[in-house]
């Protein structure tokens, strides 16, 4: 659920800032990108997000991609109301 679209409620003062996108536009990434993402949480004491995607091995050399841009492009035009 935490990483599920939510409205923000206008009718409770909006006692939280943000439109609840980041980590269904991080999920998002990190799966076209043949990852996973989880939480980790303990009452009283927090939660720590984590992710894991495969990469190849470095090569060293300088790389320009605009793929990522293309993945949130494509996600907000299917998965946000205008």
């Amino acid at each position: 659920m935490i990483f599920e679209a939510w409205q923000p409620d206008t009718l409770n003062n909006r006692r939280y800032d943000g439109l609840g996108l980041g980590l269904i536009i991080s999920k998002a990434i990190i799966e076209a990108l043949n990852g996973t993402i989880g939480i980790h949480s303990e009452v009283g004491k927090g939660s720590a997000f984590w992710f894991e995607i495969p990469l190849p091995q470095a090569d060293n050399k300088p790389v320009q991609s605009p793929v990522l841009a293309e993945v949130i492009t494509y996600w907000l035009a299917e998965n946000v109301k205008q």
